[in-house]
């Protein structure tokens, strides 16, 4: 053998012996059971980038090209409009069933289709027909809630991965990897919480509801998820639609007059009650904007302070001509505005009044959904939207990360109805209420890394976890951000899937 050859040849660790690339490359993951960490195996995750992806989307393009060919005329309509729609998990569902849940692949290898394929590729193709739908709790070592005595295992996705939040659930496809690893397939659609029920109880809620079989769900589940995907919006429109129903969402709009009408004093009236007003403690004055108002205010419940948000109730807007506007939402608030204003001036009038339903307006503007995909469970016990306008003290923080601060400062001492009116101080230390607690502070970290992920918001709640001692959820916090080279190649990656 010449030199050449031999400075070729490399070692293999499944076989620990040296072998030549042709026989590595046509043996690996086949004949040659090799390890995940082999670096010339094209499934090692440290090939991700540099080998994997092209086998990846080199296969799943000749496969979907096959199907398409396979496809009948209402099938191809179907798979037309969800790419129209650019609905990326729609389109995968359909991939998904039509490929591996209607197991064309083995049709495909009868007919001798894969006869002229490369080892590499046929690995990639024996590993993608494990396909099937996972509910995962969090990446890149997840579990299965839908496989709950299933141990953990590696799931590789690099966008999964600079995108995911602490204790998030969501709903994909995944396929098993030579080497005990796993790859996500498609696109993940998180799953949120509904009051006491966790994100596997929602879900369980739903397929049951939608006829999944009591055992063996796995190819029904493959075929369902454009139905599932339809009911987990359904279900997020009827309760919005509930919401809007249930809540005081009255937009109030007056203009009044000192005395009534207008009058050659009505600007002196006017400047005199602007400075009543600026006088006021309930009076935060809101500065100058793009009309010609000489005074513009809100109207807190509590004095206003450096040291705490405060609720602002409504507005105050005074106008050279003598008009002042009032603006409120909900009756109560409108109600409080109005008294104010009267006590600090009796004689105001009110000439002009506006009523706009806006629950009503919102409600409308959710457009159609089927009720039938709606199971009753989940529409119970929704909260009405508060009308707490908070006005805070910024200083050089952001808006954003001053309400996170205030939300959670006092927290662990404040009572919690779901923690059966009991504050998280407490509850920590009762063994019935502790299991909410938990299930709670984990919606509240997942929330928290949303505003990190995408938002860039630098608050960290593992010291109030400290403090309360569930020390069992205390994670790294997740990078602040996603930067624009993870954007570029989540943009590459879904470009590639289907190209």
């Amino acid at each position: 053998m010449g030199q050449a050859k031999r400075n070729q040849q490399r070692h293999c660790p499944a076989l620990g012996d040296i072998i030549t690339p042709e026989t590595c490359g046509g043996s690996r993951n086949s004949k040659i059971p090799c390890p995940g960490d082999c670096p010339h195996n094209p499934f090692n995750p440290a090939n991700y980038f540099s080998i994997y992806q092209a086998i990846e989307s080199k296969v799943i393009a000749e496969i979907s090209r096959m199907m398409a060919g396979d496809l009948g005329s209402h099938e191809k309509h179907a798979l037309a409009q969800a790419i129209r729609k650019k609905d990326i998990f729609l389109i995968n569902a359909l991939h998904v069933w039509h490929i591996h849940g209607q197991n064309r692949i083995a049709k495909w290898h009868d007919q001798g289709a894969f006869s002229g394929w490369k080892n590499d590729d046929l690995t990639m193709l024996r590993s993608l027909d494990t396909m099937r739908v996972a509910l995962l709790d969090r990446a890149t070592v997840v579990r299965d809630l839908l496989r709950p005595d299933a141990p953990p295992f590696v799931l590789i996705d690099a966008k999964t991965a600079a995108t995911i939040c602490r204790f998030s659930v969501f709903l994909t496809w995944v396929y098993e990897l030579p080497g005990g690893v796993s790859r996500l397939s498609g696109v993940a659609h998180n799953i949120g919480e509904i009051g006491n029920l966790s994100s596997a109880e929602m879900f369980k809620h739903i397929i049951d509801h939608l006829g999944a079989p009591a055992d063996d769900k796995g190819r029904w589940l493959l075929e369902n998820m454009p139905r599932i995907q339809a009911a987990i919006a359904a279900i997020a429109k009827a309760r919005a639609a509930r919401q809007f129903e249930i809540s005081d969402l009255i937009v109030c709009e007056r203009t009044c007059r000192i005395g009534g009408k207008w009058s050659m004093s009505a600007n002196r009236q006017i400047r005199d009650f602007a400075f009543l007003l600026d006088r006021h403690p309930l009076i935060q004055n809101d500065g100058p904007d793009d009309t010609d108002a000489i005074f513009r205010a809100s109207l807190l419940n509590s004095q206003a302070s450096d040291d705490h948000p405060v609720e602002s109730i409504g507005t105050i807007t005074l106008f050279p001509e003598g008009d002042i506007q009032l603006w409120s939402l909900g009756r109560k608030h409108t109600q409080s505005v109005l008294d104010f204003v009267t006590r600090l001036e009796p004689s105001l009038k009110v000439i002009k009044e506006k009523f706009t339903d806006l629950g009503e307006k919102r409600g409308n503007e959710l457009g159609p959904w089927d009720p039938s995909l709606v199971p009753a469970a989940l529409i119970e016990h929704v909260s009405s939207i508060s009308l707490v306008s908070q006005r805070i003290s910024l200083g050089d923080q952001s808006p954003l990360l001053v309400s996170l601060k205030s939300s959670f400062d006092g927290f662990a001492d404040q009572p919690i109805p779901l923690l059966d009116h009991r504050s998280p101080r407490d509850a920590a230390v009762i063994p019935s209420l502790r299991p909410l607690l938990v299930e709670l502070m984990k919606r509240h970290v997942n929330m928290i890394d949303q505003q990190r992920r995408t938002k860039g918001i630098d608050f960290d709640i593992n010291p109030l976890l400290e403090e309360l001692g569930l020390h069992e959820i205390i994670q790294t916090p997740v990078p602040c951000g996603i930067t624009d080279d993870d954007a570029a190649e989540d943009a590459a990656e879904d470009r590639d899937a289907w190209n």
